[in-house]
């Protein structure tokens, strides 16, 4: 197992700006591991919620970050499989550096008559893709909806990694989800977001490749 790189006790006394980005990513999740405790955490998870408070600077995420059974483990297989891995928004799309993406937005679909752009393109994503793939929500709490309400239509569950962010429908989203019957990755509260959203699948990503960023 490759735990990458640490630095040695000589790196912070060079100063951050002759520090090369894997030596400041290192030292970062040093920190992280000395100042947050993951005890509750499985090793798997245990990445996922580091490398999200690493995107956010907020420990807070230690404490609200939720897993269904095994989820971890199930979304890093899935992602060693090359299972597709769809987005709800292009932005999300964009700060995934580990794994292939598809935007479910960007896609062509039909509009429903009383729900939003967010909620179809995902209907739309699900009824085409069903359970053969990843679906992942970091910003429109209805998209995150649209999973929930299909959920229980489908032959198996629904894979899904959501931390939407918002005052309107996000809190009320992920509390749905964690009662659904999906495999899932999220959060409580208000806080989440494309930034930790993608940090969640950039971790999974990673221990896909059999890269983990914390000492275990």
């Amino acid at each position: 197992m490759n735990h990458g790189p640490h630095p040695d006790q000589n790196t912070q006394s060079r100063g951050h700006s002759n520090m090369l980005g894997s030596e400041i990513e290192a030292l970062s999740f040093q920190i992280i591991q000395q100042e947050v405790s993951f005890e509750r955490y499985s090793t798997s998870e245990a990445e996922i919620v580091a490398r999200v408070i690493h995107a956010s600077a907020d420990p807070v995420f230690a404490d609200t970050m939720r897993f269904s059974p095994n989820a971890a483990e199930h979304m890093i297989d899935l992602i060693a499989s090359k299972t597709q891995v769809i987005t709800d928004v292009r932005s999300l799309t964009m700060s995934i550096n580990t794994v292939s993406t598809l935007c479910a937005y960007e896609r062509g679909f039909t509009p429903i008559q009383g729900k939003t752009r967010s909620y179809a393109a995902m209907y739309h994503a699900v009824k085409t893709f069903k359970t053969n793939a990843v679906y992942v929500v970091g910003c429109a709490p209805t998209a995150l909806e649209a999973l929930i309400e299909l959920s229980d239509s489908m032959e198996g569950p629904l894979s899904i990694v959501a931390l939407p962010v918002g005052y309107v429908g996000a809190v009320e989203s992920k509390d749905s989800l964690a009662t659904s019957n999906s495999i899932y990755i999220t959060n409580t509260g208000r806080r989440g977001g494309t930034a930790v959203t993608a940090a969640v699948i950039n971790a999974i990503g990673k221990m896909a490749s059999g890269v983990y960023s914390l000492e275990h």
